[in-house]
């Protein structure tokens, strides 16, 4: 059996101008995730990272930490599949013309007007819930990226990392939420809405495992936090 390691990037920037960044927090979980891997001497054939900056940051930092304790890491491959979800735009551009007409979506605008971030994730939360059960109309936004299309890329991504037909392979992924909890709903066969509520409880610089052969991939590991104590774990 092989292993394919999907890693959800550190903690990025949110509320920041650029949220596609490390926040300095990101950065120093991101050095702890590659100090315990390379000290626990886990060897990778092949790595992987999705193209956005947190993605390639985080992959980054944990290279540098293999190169610091002398162990081999190899060459950092980027690969589109791994791409979190564009939700965010989908929730930026429907949320301000659902408002006009949706009592349920005004409610939640007028009880959270103190809490900026509460706000946001509870608006960020309705859109989405409508989003992946295809409930939102799309169709005057093509540019808008819609839920299946998102799924059809995930298993795309995990066909191809998972391709790989010699045994004892070790994979890791660099990637996001969104993906990670995807890729466990499509090995389950979880609803759209099961899939987007899990990615709500994957945690920053962890990992999740399967396993893997040309007949079959399974769930080894799940968020496995163990590398960072309590006060460096965090969701957002």
């Amino acid at each position: 059996m092989s292993h394919l390691h999907l890693f959800r990037h550190a903690q990025a920037s949110a509320g920041k101008a650029n949220y596609d960044q490390l926040s300095s927090k990101g950065e120093e979980q991101a050095a702890i995730l590659g100090n315990y891997l390379a000290s626990k001497n886990v060897q990778f054939d092949k790595v992987y990272a999705g193209p956005l900056q947190r993605q390639q940051h985080t992959a980054h930092i944990v290279q540098a930490c293999y190169q610091k304790q002398g162990r081999a890491f190899p060459q950092i491959l980027s690969l589109e599949e791994l791409r979190e979800h564009r939700a965010t735009e989908v929730s930026q551009t429907i949320a301000p013309i659902l408002m006009k007409e949706d009592a349920s979506l005004q409610q939640i605008w007028q009880e959270n007007q103190e809490q900026k971030m509460n706000l946001f994730l509870k608006v960020f939360k309705y859109i989405t819930d409508l989003w992946v059960e295809e409930q939102l109309d799309l169709s005057g936004h093509p540019h808008l990226q819609r839920w299946p299309t998102f799924v059809e890329q995930v298993g795309n991504g995990m066909r191809l990392l998972t391709q790989e037909e010699t045994s004892g392979q070790e994979i890791a992924a660099f990637t996001s939420a969104g993906t990670i909890a995807t890729a466990v709903g499509l090995s389950f066969g979880l609803s759209g809405k099961q899939m987007f509520d899990l990615s709500w409880t994957v945690q920053n610089a962890s990992y999740t495992t399967f396993r893997f052969n040309p007949q079959k991939i399974s769930l080894h590991r799940f968020n496995v936090l163990e590398h960072l104590e309590e006060e460096m774990r965090t969701f957002i």
